[in-house]
């Protein structure tokens, strides 16, 4: 080969050099870009998240204002809110009350609204008898309660009142299923100092919880528009001395935000006294809530 063609020929390998350099520099360029997109995106919609929280915040406000001594589910509050256009993107907003559910934390002796409960949704009620170990109350004796624990790693119950419905994860017996039906139903609030004294919101529970307590709600049972007021006699028919509250302070706010592919969400569970509104719990997208929604009973 004379020197013209080893010249072409290094013109040309030094060609396809640059092109592979070229391209892998464009491929770069536009993962990074894509990346930095994404985060952006995710920024703006978590911010989106926490606004939409703030305004169910503003929505329980509102709705106390407009009715003291009385929580039902015909209230702004109760509206989920889906898709909404905000800014960038679309806001989402769901709001439980914790006090129309029963408490995992019952009051000592209590047990059997639990296990009516259970029995109601189709769930084993002997399950109740770990989680009163798990929270060192009934009749287990203590040498059984470690059996209760579900880590890996040794461990003991925590006795001590459960802080949240996912916290059931941690005791035997319960799988992310049992979990997700029970979800609806039970709550870990008010606060555990203060249960003796809880009461179930006789306007937004489900009727399975009212008979848990030992109400006798008819089949077709729900609460009038405006929900019950304090000394409506029909409270008396239905739950025949037992006693149940009319109003809440208790919520849970579930807050989304969209900004593209891209969302994100938050969880809040949020304690209403007089005009203002205090979170109580807090956090950032809860996965384990949204792949439990996903599942069946």
């Amino acid at each position: 080969m004379n020197d013209r063609g080893l010249a072409l020929v290094t013109a040309m390998l030094a060609v396809a050099m640059l092109t592979l350099i070229v391209v892998e520099m464009t491929d770069a360029t536009l993962v990074n870009t894509h990346f930095t997109h994404n985060a952006g995106n995710a920024v703006a919609a978590e911010l989106l998240a926490r606004s939409a929280e703030v305004a169910g915040e503003a929505l329980l406000i509102e709705d106390q204002q407009q009715s003291s001594q009385v929580t039902s589910r015909d209230g702004l509050w109760a509206i989920p809110i889906v898709g909404f256009p905000a800014g960038p993107g679309t806001v989402g907003l769901t709001i439980e009350d914790e006090q129309g559910k029963l408490s995992l934390n019952v009051p000592p002796g209590k047990e059997a609204w639990l296990r009516t409960l259970f029995t109601n949704l189709g769930l084993d009620p002997s399950l109740v008898d770990a989680v009163m170990a798990w929270q060192g109350t009934g009749a287990v004796a203590a040498g059984q309660q470690s059996d209760y624990c579900l880590l890996a790693v040794p461990c003991e119950p925590r006795h001590l009142p459960l802080v949240s419905v996912d916290e059931l994860l941690m005791i035997r017996g319960f799988d992310r299923a049992t979990v997700h039906a029970l979800r609806p139903y039970v709550t870990a609030y008010p606060d555990p100092a203060a249960r003796a004294n809880q009461l179930v919101n006789v306007n937004t529970a489900d009727p399975r919880v009212l008979e848990a307590v030992g109400c006798k709600p008819p089949g077709n049972f729900q609460a009038p528009a405006g929900g019950f007021k304090p000394g409506d006699p029909e409270v008396d028919k239905i739950c025949q001395g037992i006693q149940v509250a009319q109003r809440s302070d208790y919520f849970t706010i579930v807050a989304t935000g969209s900004v593209g592919d891209t969302t994100q969400s938050v969880r809040a569970v949020v304690k209403r006294t007089g005009s203002s509104v205090k979170p109580i719990a807090w956090r950032p997208n809860p996965f384990v809530d949204l792949s439990a929604e996903s599942e069946g009973p």
